[in-house]
């Protein structure tokens, strides 16, 4: 007979209507096996469905899914695939943008004069230059 968590059973054991129940047998701190038990008695109905069987069908289920997703090949890095993905998107964040104004208190967009998100996105957005340090002074320059 094949078991379950929650199938009705006639036990053996002790010879009354229960349920199934699965319970991990433990090794220490190691799981040792998962076994079908009587939920009145306790008495061991079999041994259970190994779930790293699972485990592996799910993780192999997932990365197809994930290249299809990505839209390559199963064979291939994910990783690589998203790391160009990300390389190939623009970024328009306010924070970096030419207009972008930094104060303590107040973040605020020169352009249109108005406070605005670090991480807000806009369609006038201009790339700071590259030589543009972090408090907005050009590098090279004394105050």
């Amino acid at each position: 007979m094949t078991y379950r968590d929650g199938l009705k059973i006639h036990c053996p054991a002790c010879g009354l209507d229960s349920v199934v129940k699965t319970v991990t047998k433990m090794d220490g701190w190691k799981a040792a096996g998962r076994f079908f038990v009587c939920a009145l008695c306790g008495n061991t109905l079999g041994p259970a469905a190994d779930p790293g069987e699972q485990t592996n069908s799910r993780s192999e289920a997932a990365r197809a899914a994930a290249a299809r997703l990505l839209g390559g090949p199963e064979e291939d890095d994910g990783r690589i695939r998203i790391r160009r993905r990300l390389e190939s998107t623009t970024r328009r964040f306010c924070k970096d943008c030419r207009h972008f104004f930094r104060h303590p208190f107040k973040t605020t967009c020169l352009l249109h004069e108005r406070e605005v998100d670090p991480m807000g996105d806009c369609p006038s957005h201009e790339p700071r230059p590259a030589a543009a340090n972090q408090d907005g002074s050009a590098k090279g320059t004394s105050a």
